[in-house]
């Protein structure tokens, strides 16, 4: 039997937690960019925000805790805004964190320039993400999960947008959890 592969992953998580067709979701594996292979990321950085996250299962009495940083970048070279975040894990953490879902970037058109920075901060680079074009919804997949101690590498989102709010949703799903919601996080607007 073959094993499950990364992308056929986030489309089931996708499939099980968001209630249309799939034909609407994409995915796809990642390979990270710099800034030297991608000029126009160059930006400066109008909100930088850490917010604390935590989630304890109750019967085990385990924690799964840490913060992840909200990040907007506005580009130089068209003033479009970029939307980062990056995982930080506790060191007294007792689970790994495998995926990232940012949710409200739902924009007009077909804007899919998302990645991760290999010349940013951070240990774990994920392996893929999945669009789900209806309702604007991302997910970052990392295939062995973002452990106790560790932090993830910045992941972006570019928008078309001029303008953002703080009405955005960030969930993180670890395992045996359910997800572990952070409410207004950042996100595009117009």
């Amino acid at each position: 039997m073959k094993p499950f592969s990364k992308k056929m992953a986030g489309l089931l998580l996708l499939s099980i937690f968001t209630p249309h067709a799939l034909a609407q979701i994409r995915s796809w594996d990642l390979k990270g960019t710099t800034l030297d292979q991608k000029p126009d990321l160059a930006g400066t950085v109008v909100e930088d925000t850490i917010r604390t996250w935590s989630w304890i299962h109750s019967p085990e009495r385990y924690t799964v805790n840490g913060t992840i940083q909200d990040r907007v970048v506005r580009r130089k070279s068209s003033g479009n805004l970029d939307f980062y975040t990056r995982i930080m894990m506790d060191p007294q953490s007792s689970s790994n964190i495998f995926a990232l879902r940012k949710e409200g970037f739902k924009l007009p058109g077909p804007y899919e320039d998302a990645n991760y920075r290999i010349d940013g901060l951070g240990d774990k680079a994920p392996g893929s993400i999945t669009h789900d074009v209806t309702t604007g919804l991302y997910e970052f997949s990392w295939q062995m999960g973002i452990m106790r101690k560790e932090s993830s590498k910045f992941v972006y989102i570019g928008s078309s947008a001029k303008t953002y709010d703080k009405s955005g949703t960030t969930s993180l799903y670890a395992y045996d959890s359910p997800a572990i919601l952070i409410l207004n996080t950042y996100r595009p607007v117009s």
